[in-house]
This record gives C-alpha cells, structure tokens and sequence, in this order.
C-alpha cells in the first residue's frame, strides 16, 4: 500500500516468504557480481574496511545488525570479547548458527 510505513509482521513475512536460500554463502548475502560469487580477495578486502573503520578492541562487544548468514560477522568476532548477531531473516540466523556460531 503506497504511503503506509511497514510494521514488524509486514517485514517478517516479506523474509520468510522469501525465495529459498541459494547454496553458497556470499550469494545468500549478495555478495555477487553478475550473479556470481565475489572473489575471496574482495571478501578480505570488504573485511579489512570494516575492520578499519569500527577499530575493534579484545575488549569489545559487537552488535552486528542484519547479520545475514554470519558470513562477516564471524571474520569480526576474532578481533572482539564477543559478537551478538540479528536479524530478519529465520533461514539467515539458522545458517549463522549451524555454520558460523563459536
């Protein structure tokens, strides 16, 4: 509907109604160009930048909001105390939790 704001419920059914989870890990993210996976290199760089940017202590907590599949995320918790992960998307956070979770 034009010029109504989405609640919570019209977002959450907008991610569970989604299409099924491609196999690979970056494209379940959008990690792609033309479709296809970016290269680990532009994975490692994208990495590096975060890390630059949020200059992560061991002491740190980190929230990582929209988490996706942990695919980031669990190259950052390395660098901090501890991460928390959130998300939309149920089949995101599964992944994240069977594939990326210490």
């Amino acid at each position: 509907m034009a010029g109504t704001i989405p609640t919570d419920r019209d977002w959450r059914g907008h991610w569970d109604a989604g299409a099924p989870l491609p196999e690979d890990a970056l494209a379940q993210v959008g990690r792609t160009v033309g479709g296809k996976p970016i290269a680990a290199e532009q994975m490692d760089r994208l990495t590096a930048a975060i890390e630059d940017a949020l200059d992560l202590q061991a002491t740190d907590v980190l929230a990582d909001l929209c988490c996706g599949n942990g695919l980031i995320t669990v190259r950052l918790a390395r660098l901090c105390a501890a991460v928390v992960g959130i998300d939309y998307s149920r089949e995101l956070i599964a992944v994240a939790r069977r594939d990326y979770a210490a």
